[in-house]
């Protein structure tokens, strides 16, 4: 599959476009990106991770998730989409019932304090 590669200085003008965006341009290049061609074939993906860096991967996604649909870049079925991903690598970690428990009390109780 052929990408497009760029050079040093063509990064540094695409991050300080990205800098210079507002929030609702940053809204439509996702939603242009996402809405591109076979964006909504599913892929499989197989990953071998600790059960920390599944812990930690689930609360990026959603606390990333929360900030995004807060600031109304990502559409409501691509928030459920990714609330399940997230859901789905913390069960997939095989945690105990009680040691999920204590996480989302933990969590829960972070998030509001």
């Amino acid at each position: 599959m052929n990408g497009i590669v760029l050079d040093g200085y063509s990064h540094l003008v695409i991050l300080k476009l990205w800098i210079m965006l507002s929030q609702k341009e940053i809204g439509i290049v996702y939603e242009t990106v996402l809405g591109a061609p076979r964006m909504e074939e599913e892929v499989k993906i197989s990953l071998k991770v600790s059960r920390r860096d599944v812990l930690l991967l689930s609360q990026i996604i959603g606390r990333g998730v929360m900030e995004e649909q807060a600031k109304g870049i990502i559409a409501i079925n691509m928030f459920d989409a990714l609330k399940n991903l997230e859901s789905d690598l913390l069960n997939q970690g095989k945690f105990s019932s009680e040691f999920m428990d204590r996480w989302r009390s933990l969590t829960i109780s972070k998030a509001g304090g």
